[in-house]
């Protein structure tokens, strides 16, 4: 399990607002530790919102696409984006096993 001392900052790219359908002003996405598939959007103009399953579709992109994956290590690091698709696997285990219960 990876326990965070702060929740997750992901900064946001030109890519991820296209794909995401995410506002000009949003510039990071924090994970939201009460309900961890759920993001805090924060906004340039010091403003912020709750998106439901945004943080897991932040994380999937991330997995999926080179270019913000290159960004979040440059900003961050690359054992940072290690964890971050780490956390991705985990949150899928999740699904599948809450899933599985359900059947």
């Amino acid at each position: 399990m990876i326990v965070y001392m702060f929740p997750p900052t992901i900064v946001v790219t030109d890519c991820m607002r296209k794909v995401l359908s995410l506002p000009k002003k949003a510039v990071l996405i924090e994970q939201f530790r009460m309900l961890p598939c759920n993001a805090f959007v924060i906004c340039d103009d010091n403003t912020g919102y709750f998106s439901q399953g945004l943080y897991y579709k932040v994380l999937k992109h991330i997995s999926e696409c080179q270019n913000c994956r290159r960004v979040q290590e440059e900003i961050n690091s690359p054992e940072y984006v290690s964890q971050l698709l780490g956390e991705l696997r985990e949150i899928e285990l999740m699904w599948k096993s809450i899933s599985e219960d359900t059947d």
